[in-house]
């Protein structure tokens, strides 16, 4: 990392672009098992609306209480089974006025998902990384999905540094990608700082 963060060639920002991508992929899922177990994990952030579950808990578990998913299952989310699914696990994927109105209320867009398992929202976390490395988080206050307040409750147990982006939904890497890039960098700056 010492390389990386000294040098500001191409090379140092190829790999830094991909460690944005890396950490991207583990903020759109959950700050839990992936990146606990490598040591060469330094850090982990939330630059979308995730969960950050203790050993334990489910995602299912952390959206808040006012959160649309509270609703009835079966208004929001259509069910599809799925090759090797344990039983009972069906895909869910949000239906088309609760992605508009609750997932994406800042984006004009309906856009095609790609399904879930429902064990990945049930199934409780085996570890939580954000215990042992530096986070950082972007809340979107409009979050009608995973609740501003419940995004809080995790962030500050986290220790996290934490970004309000005012009218962000729960898609908000996309529709602020201003201030979630600005808050990568910070990530990013207070690691290699930290070298």
């Amino acid at each position: 990392m010492k390389m990386v963060c000294g040098n500001r060639g191409p090379a140092s920002i190829a790999v830094l672009v991909a460690v944005a991508v890396v950490v991207a992929m583990i903020v759109l899922g959950v700050i839990d098992g992936p990146a606990a177990g490598p040591s060469s994990v330094t850090a982990a952030g939330s630059t979308a609306p995730a969960a950050a579950p203790a050993v334990g808990e489910t995602t299912a578990q952390l959206s808040g209480k006012t959160s649309a998913l509270g609703a009835d299952p079966d208004t929001l989310y259509d069910r599809v089974p799925y090759p090797g699914a344990p039983a009972g696990d069906t895909a869910l994927s949000l239906k088309e006025q609760v992605f508009l109105q609750a997932f994406a209320s800042d984006l004009p867009l309906w856009a095609s998902q790609s399904p879930a398992a429902m064990s990945a929202f049930t199934t409780p976390s085996s570890a939580a990384a954000w215990q042992t490395v530096p986070s950082w988080y972007v809340i979107g206050t409009a979050d009608t999905i995973i609740t501003p307040e419940a995004q809080r409750v995790m962030a500050h147990r986290t220790h996290a540094r934490i970004l309000l982006v005012p009218g962000g939904s729960h898609l908000t890497l996309i529709s602020h990608p201003e201030a979630v890039t600005t808050q990568i960098l910070a990530a990013a700056h207070a690691i290699c700082s930290s070298r």
